[in-house]
């Protein structure tokens, strides 16, 4: 048996911890609720009387991805001000949220045991928390902008949040040195916060904004997240 990573932590979120690396490292399928609880150093009955199946875990695993994400989009919904300035908000927190999660587990997604009933619930966070980006990208765009339908934009720009996932699971795969730069040289080591502001800013030259309309927006969106 292994030793949990996170003795500190209680059963259930080690077990989760553990679990969201295997699912990443190893795939869904191929990790069995025996692996997960010997990568925690405890026995698979102990593992049940946390979690009666594998797809518990994964079913709470992939909430956690989204929850918070939806719970900010509805918040910002509901709050008043410029309308580009809380997108701006919404795509950073979102981003930091896959970014900062303990596991990739965004790669996750499009698992294809993820289209079961038994996830439905998940699916239906996704769609609002689409929704709500459709929201705030309607009423975002720069004024006079020529854009294309509601719906390719929406899924433009959520997309690009989601290109984070991706992102992160290339530079999982490499190391600093290890030759995986565009020149065959080092690859450079992921700088988080350059990428949820690079992605921040496409998601507004998406809409329309030109430099001098995303640094307003920064400044504010900024300024609404340190009041």
């Amino acid at each position: 048996m292994g030793v949990s990573a996170h003795p500190d932590l209680p059963a259930p979120e080690q077990i989760l911890r553990a679990a969201a690396q295997l699912f990443v490292d190893c795939g869904y399928d191929a990790t069995s609720t025996r692996a997960i609880a010997a990568a925690v150093g405890i026995r698979q009955a102990s593992l049940y009387y946390h979690f009666a199946s594998k797809a518990d875990i994964l079913a709470e695993l992939l909430s956690r991805t989204v929850t918070p994400s939806l719970d900010a989009a509805e918040r910002l919904l509901a709050d008043g001000g410029d309308p580009a300035v809380r997108l701006h908000e919404l795509v950073t927190v979102d981003c930091r949220l896959l970014l900062d999660a303990p596991a990739n587990v965004g790669a996750l997604y499009l698992l294809p045991e993820v289209r079961a009933e038994r996830f439905a619930d998940f699916r239906a966070q996704r769609a609002r928390l689409r929704d709500a980006y459709g929201t705030l990208v309607e009423q975002a765009a720069a004024p006079g902008a020529m854009l294309g339908p509601l719906d390719v934009l929406t899924d433009v720009v959520f997309g690009l949040v989601e290109s984070v996932i991706g992102v992160r699971g290339r530079e999982a795969g490499g190391t600093e040195g290890d030759g995986g730069g565009a020149d065959g040289g080092a690859r450079p080591v992921l700088d988080s916060g350059v990428l949820v502001t690079t992605v921040a800013r496409s998601a507004l030259r998406v809409l329309g904004w030109d430099e001098a309309g995303l640094v307003r927006i920064e400044r504010a969106s900024d300024a609404r997240r340190t009041a």
